[in-house]
C-alpha cells in the first residue's frame, strides 16, 4: 500500500444540476443491463437464432430461416423498446427527483481529508468517516462516494480544479477505503 500524506484535503464547491443525476441513472442502467434476467434471456435467444440461421443458410434449408428471423426481430424490438422506454423514464424521473430534492439543489462544499468527508449544504453539516463509505465508483463524468448500497454521493469531475485534485481523491479511496 502507498503511503499518503495525510495533511492533504481536497476542498470542491458543487453545484449539481439535473443531467448529474441523469448521468448517474444511465451509469446504473448501463451496469445493471445484465443483471436483468429478461434482458439476458431476450438477448440469449436473439444469439442463438442468429446462429440458427447462420447454419441454416450454410446447410441450404431455407425454410428454416424465416421463423428464426422472425424470432430475431421479436427479441431486437423487445430490447429496443424497452431501452426506449427506459430513456425516457429516466428522464422523466430524474427532473421529477431534482426539482423536489432542495438539498441537492443547494451548493455542497466538500472537504475530503485522510479521516473524514465533510459536506457542507447551505446550514445543514454531514461529517463522515471513511469507515461508514460503502465504496466509491469513478466513471466517466463523476465520482460516486456510496454511503450505502443505493445511496451515492454525485461529485461530478467538472468541479475539480486540476488534475491532481482527481487523483488525490483516487488516492484517499484507494488507501483509506477499508477493503
Amino acid at each position: 500500500m502507498e503511503e499518503i500524506n495525510s495533511d492533504k484535503e481536497l476542498n470542491l464547491n458543487v453545484s449539481l444540476e439535473a443531467n448529474d443525476l441523469k448521468t448517474y441513472y444511465y451509469w446504473i442502467e448501463k451496469n445493471n443491463f445484465f443483471k436483468r434476467p429478461t434482458s439476458v434471456i431476450v438477448l440469449v435467444l436473439v444469439i442463438m437464432s442468429i446462429v440458427r440461421i447462420i447454419m441454416s443458410l450454410v446447410q441450404g434449408r431455407i425454410y428454416n430461416v424465416y421463423a428464426n428471423n422472425l424470432i430475431v426481430l421479436v427479441g431486437i424490438l423487445f430490447l429496443l423498446s424497452r431501452g426506449i422506454w427506459r430513456f425516457i423514464y429516466i428522464n422523466k424521473i430524474t427532473k421529477k427527483i431534482f426539482d423536489s430534492d432542495k438539498i441537492i439543489q443547494k451548493e455542497q462544499i466538500f472537504k475530503i481529508t485522510f479521516t473524514t468527508i465533510t459536506i457542507n449544504y447551505g446550514e445543514s453539516i454531514s461529517k463522515i468517516t471513511w469507515d461508514e463509505i460503502y465504496r466509491i465508483r469513478e466513471t466517466e463524468k463523476q465520482f460516486l462516494i456510496f454511503i450505502a448500497i443505493n445511496k451515492p454521493i454525485v461529485i461530478p469531475k467538472r468541479f475539480f480544479e486540476n488534475p491532481e485534485d482527481i487523483s488525490l481523491l483516487r488516492d484517499f479511496s484507494k488507501n483509506v477505503l477499508p477493503k
